[in-house]
């Protein structure tokens, strides 16, 4: 290995703080906890671009074909998979957040509606409908 290749270890002690960033941010977002989420984003940011900064060839210089290069690939999935689950928990949550927004301005439901009303006319007056009327 070269000077420049990262270790094994360090690799995974990174993926290891990943996944218990990941864990953190799905349970803010579990408790809809924006005053915890943005700290653990930064974190979260943080990590990734780490991670990132490595190239293909450094990665490979620090593969082994040893069993921990599979755990640390096998731990790399598991980032992948919950960083997923927590970007379609962060997708439905601002979905519904929208459409409470849209209730509470008087938009309609649907959310492709464009320029049309409730009433399938065009809607000229935007934001001027009563919430009764919604």
């Amino acid at each position: 290995m070269t000077a420049t290749a990262p270790r094994l270890e360090d690799l995974r002690n990174q993926v290891d703080e990943l996944l218990r960033v990941l864990d953190e941010e799905n349970a803010a977002l579990g408790q809809s906890d924006l005053r915890q989420l943005d700290p653990v984003l930064v974190r979260k940011r943080l990590l990734l671009e780490n991670l990132a900064a490595f190239t293909a060839d450094q990665l490979a210089q620090a593969k082994d074909g040893s069993p921990e290069w599979d755990d640390f690939t096998g731990k790399l999935d598991e980032c992948q998979h919950r960083n997923l689950v927590n970007g379609a928990t962060m997708s439905e949550m601002m979905r519904m957040r929208q459409g409470a927004l849209r209730v509470l301005t008087g938009r309609s439901a649907v959310p492709d509606a464009g320029p049309y009303g409730s009433t399938g006319r065009v809607d000229r007056d935007g934001d001027s409908r009563e919430l009764g009327k919604a």
